[in-house]
């Protein structure tokens, strides 16, 4: 079903009068170069990669998680995930709006200081409170992206434009997707996967200040 709603919806975008018909800029070793010397560029896959472990590393952590520590079943586990993910399905349009108003950089650093804080809470709370903090860390924690994404296509490399984004988006999902959800596993074989949490968390928090310090600086005329 999935396949085929995104195989239907490719066609009518396709042939729809939105879509651009202008084509990108192709890479080459003297652009890539450049690109690999942008501190900006760095700073966003940074940003990207923290922002994409707190929302698919943690979906893909989350079920061992309440299963080992707290005890659930697996599918009690399942089912408890995928309804708290429901609410994050309509928070990125306020997290895009919040951007416009308020200016990209703010919600950014926002964004990662509150979902770290509530990601940290989540890796040693319980009870009551875990439902609500997964729901919340979930809708916050999404709202990242109408913002990031902002500042990335704004990204210039000697004047020419999308450039950052093939290779920012893909290092990201590597980083956020694979190396820091492993990063959990190992800290829950040596303690608990609730430790790992928090620590995440904890990272998370670390990349708002990050993001507090140096985006206003390298992103100022996109802020």
């Amino acid at each position: 079903l999935l396949a085929v709603m995104l195989f239907v919806t490719g066609l009518l975008y396709r042939f729809s009068r939105y879509p651009s018909r202008a084509r990108g800029t192709r890479p080459d070793f003297v652009l890539l170069s450049q690109l690999a010397r942008d501190r900006r560029f760095w700073l966003l896959v940074y940003l990207f990669s923290v922002a994409i472990c707190s929302t698919l590393g943690m979906y893909a952590m989350l079920p061992l998680f309440l299963v080992n520590t707290h005890g659930m079943s697996v599918d009690a586990a399942n089912y408890l995930v995928a309804i708290t993910r429901v609410f994050s399905l309509f928070t990125p349009f306020l997290g895009g709006w919040l951007g416009d108003r308020f200016g990209n950089t703010a919600v950014m650093t926002a964004i990662l200081i509150c979902g770290g804080l509530l990601t940290l809470g989540l890796g040693i709370s319980g009870g009551i409170l875990l439902p609500i903090l997964l729901t919340l860390q979930a809708m916050i924690a999404v709202c990242f992206f109408p913002s990031g994404l902002a500042l990335l296509t704004s990204l210039r490399i000697d004047g020419k434009e999308n450039v950052a984004i093939p290779f920012c988006i893909p290092i990201g999902f590597v980083l956020g997707g694979g190396v820091l959800p492993f990063m959990i596993g190992l800290i829950g074989d040596l303690t608990s996967i609730g430790t790992g949490i928090a620590i995440t968390g904890g990272i998370i928090v670390g990349t708002g200040i990050v993001s507090l310090l140096c985006t206003h600086q390298y992103f100022a005329k996109a802020k």
